[in-house]
């Protein structure tokens, strides 16, 4: 048999190993479900200490990278100007209502240099893992982060949520977060890859004109292009390479070709093999 052929054939079982491999990895319908009660019964607790506050998942547990019996990371944004609610307090007080109202073994740490509390449900027949969660207090840039890797998610499932997904098992012991590795394969698709796989969604002009208080977020620009299904009709990639091809590829590029002293692997870099913003 010719070796283009059987290389082809390679990459075709190599793909078909890999979603196979990934597919237990997912968390499952109940997963969520159980985490999203949990959501609502503690944003319900923390609305009687402040009216305005919202419970928003961020993170893994919803940028649709997350695998089966993650942690979850939650953050409660205060809509009310005026509240005027000290950071540290607030986590105390949140952290006494949740001691006195749930389950969970409660570890409030208002005195953090980001105050958090930190949530743990034991395991039970109903929930073999348990349930850790970490809550902050108003993080919007995270919220803000999880919407871009959530759209650059939903414009190609298959070539991005798998291989994040492979690559943060390969490499759990160089201790990087779980955004940190997306990122990392990101900057492959969207800088790396010539054809690229994906878009730059930070580079796409907007289609309407928006406001600096849009655009900014604590003297951040977060602005990115999220209208997925306009962008669908406008642009669409002519990489056709398979998810084990670019797996090969990401780890044949990180491993002797990206210079770790020089560059910054971020989205929204202006350059390959330059500096990056």
């Amino acid at each position: 048999m010719h070796p283009g052929v059987l290389h082809r054939r390679f990459l075709s079982d190599l793909s078909t190993s890999l979603f196979s491999f990934v597919l237990p990895l997912l968390p499952t319908s109940e997963e969520l479900t159980i985490k999203e009660e949990v959501r609502t019964l503690i944003e319900k607790l923390i609305k009687t200490i402040e009216p305005s506050a919202r419970l928003l998942s961020f993170g893994s547990s919803c940028n649709s990278f997350g695998l089966r019996n993650s942690d979850m990371d939650l953050v409660v944004l205060i809509d009310d100007p005026d509240a005027g609610l000290d950071p540290s307090l607030f986590v105390s007080m949140i952290g006494d209502l949740l001691e006195r109202e749930t389950n969970f073994d409660v570890k409030p740490l208002p005195k953090a240099r980001i105050p958090i509390i930190k949530l743990n449900l034991a395991a039970s027949p109903g929930l073999p893992f348990g349930i850790a969660c970490d809550i902050g207090i108003e993080n919007r840039l995270a919220i803000e982060n999880t919407r871009l890797l959530l759209t650059y998610a939903t414009i190609d499932p298959a070539r991005v949520r798998v291989p994040c997904r492979l690559v943060s098992l390969q490499i759990a012991d160089l201790e990087l977060t779980s955004d940190g590795i997306t990122l990392m394969v990101l900057y492959f698709l969207v800088h790396v890859k010539q054809p690229p796989v994906l878009p730059n969604l930070q580079r796409i002009a907007p289609v309407r004109p928006i406001t600096e208080e849009e655009m900014m977020l604590e003297g951040r620009n977060v602005y990115f292009f999220d209208d997925v299904e306009m962008l669908r009709q406008e642009w669409s990639s002519v990489n056709f390479e398979s998810v084990g091809e670019l797996l090969i590829d990401f780890f044949r590029y990180f491993s002797h070709d990206f210079q770790f002293n020089t560059i910054l692997a971020a989205a929204a870099a202006r350059r390959h093999g330059g500096e990056c913003g």
